[in-house]
């Protein structure tokens, strides 16, 4: 009986955390996720089969509709996001 009441408590907890966090959040406000390196590497290994093919360049990878609006994220200093075209793969690369 203790177990349950603790649980009904918690849930209890988050759903009132849920409520008062939720109306300051809408879709306006908040912030778009940015890309990561492993979305990057799937859109690529689908856009491959296309008749177009996969993008040549990371810029050009931007432009892809899965991506619009997101921010990409910064590569480690003194690196850049570059494809590596033996397997179409985003790597981080030297500048």
């Amino acid at each position: 009986m203790k177990n349950s009441t603790q649980l009904l408590a918690a849930s209890l907890l988050a759903l009132g955390v849920c409520a008062l966090v939720s109306p300051g959040c809408g879709k306006a406000s908040a912030p778009k996720n940015e890309v990561t390196l492993a979305e990057m590497n799937e859109v690529m290994s689908m856009m491959a089969t296309w008749p177009m093919g996969a993008p040549r360049t990371v810029d050009a990878l931007k432009k892809v509709p899965a991506f619009k609006d997101r921010p990409f994220p910064s590569p480690p200093a003194g690196k850049k996001f570059i494809i590596d075209r033996s397997t179409g793969k985003v790597i981080i690369g030297g500048k």
